[in-house]
């Protein structure tokens, strides 16, 4: 948990441009501050097709914009995963959104989002799902956060007609309806409940 930084890594990564996969796990480094240096890295491995990220409990963490526009670079990429459960400073994810909408080929997406508890929107992040139409399981997590709609979110989860896993959690999102705050595990009890609370 004394890790700071990982610039070196990030930096390290433009030599390892051959990569078809990639697994960096920062689990509880309370005190990394920034990840803007494995955003950059990230961005030269364009024969990427598998990563995984795990900040949970990197609650000094402010920004995921760099990460984004890494993001944007791997249009081989085909399974994601990025786990930020519990980074408490983390207020806006629109540059990871923007990132994901890049992500054409993607067919596995698993995005943990628990007690980012100033986090207040996805809207992006519902937004790049306009652009992956071949997903094949899709997880969301962002329960005990600040979020207040995801009727755009059910909208565009809708257009993904390969899914065959589907996993919303938003239990505990103080700002949505009471009727939304649990764990969704089919697509179709989620757009029933939406339906339901629109109507």
């Amino acid at each position: 948990d004394k890790l700071r930084s990982i610039d070196e890594l990030g930096r390290g990564l433009a030599a390892t441009s051959n990569l078809t996969s990639l697994y960096v796990n920062c689990h509880n480094c309370t005190s990394l501050l920034s990840i803007d240096e494995l955003g950059v890295g990230i961005a030269c491995l364009k024969g990427l097709r598998s990563l995984s990220l795990s900040f949970d409990g990197c609650m000094e963490l402010t920004s995921v914009d760099a990460l984004g526009r890494g993001l944007q670079e791997l249009s081989e990429l085909t399974s994601l995963q990025i786990n930020m459960n519990g980074c408490n400073g983390l207020q806006d994810v629109d540059g990871l959104g923007r990132g994901l909408a890049s992500l054409t080929r993607l067919d596995q997406l698993r995005l943990y989002l628990d007690n980012c508890e100033q986090l207040e929107s996805i809207e992006e992040i519902s937004r790049s799902l306009v652009h992956i139409r071949s997903l094949l399981s899709l997880e969301l997590w962002f329960s005990n956060t600040a979020v207040s709609s995801i009727g755009e979110l059910g909208r565009n989860c809708l257009r993904q007609r390969d899914l065959e896993y589907f996993s919303l959690n938003a239990r505990a999102c103080r700002n949505l309806p009471e009727g939304l705050q649990i764990h969704f595990e089919s697509l179709q009890a989620f757009q029933e409940k939406l339906e339901e609370e629109e109507a």
